[in-house]
């Protein structure tokens, strides 16, 4: 019996130790596989990193508020930041970015930045449009 008992007390024991271990191996796994979903579906990553892109939060331009600071554009009136410092516009993934292009031919280029060769970048943007029946409405990146 008293053999028997000692048994039970190493088993638990080892159960105590490894139980932990598991948890954490399965908890890492779940949080490498979730990363891996955000990254391929092009979403932040806040933990793992940061914005790469200058300005990435359209920072307005002290020289000229309705557009973002180091970011270039064509502007006929037509490019116009919507910020909530502007306390006007529109957002449509509740980020408090964006940027309005009214009219025809106009652009928005990024601030230029460093890459590295073999590595992934990501950049999302929309195009919306108010008379769909007028005709497409489109972004390229």
């Amino acid at each position: 019996m008293l053999e028997y008992a000692v048994l039970m007390r190493q088993r638990r024991t080892i159960l105590f130790l490894i139980a932990p271990l598991i948890v954490l191996v399965a908890g890492a796994s779940g949080l490498a596989w979730l990363a891996g979903r955000r990254e391929a579906q092009c979403l932040p990553l806040p933990v793992l990193g940061g914005e790469l892109l200058p300005n990435a939060s359209l920072a307005p331009d002290p020289a000229a508020p309705t557009m973002a600071a180091q970011w270039a554009s064509r502007t006929s009136s037509g490019v116009e930041l919507q910020h909530p410092s502007q306390q006007k516009g529109f957002d449509l993934d509740g980020n408090d970015r964006a940027l309005q292009l009214i009219g025809i031919a106009n652009y928005v280029e990024t601030p230029a930045m460093d890459v590295q060769p073999g590595r992934s970048y990501c950049f999302g943007g929309a195009a919306l449009t108010d008379q769909a029946d007028k005709g497409a409405t489109r972004v390229q990146l």
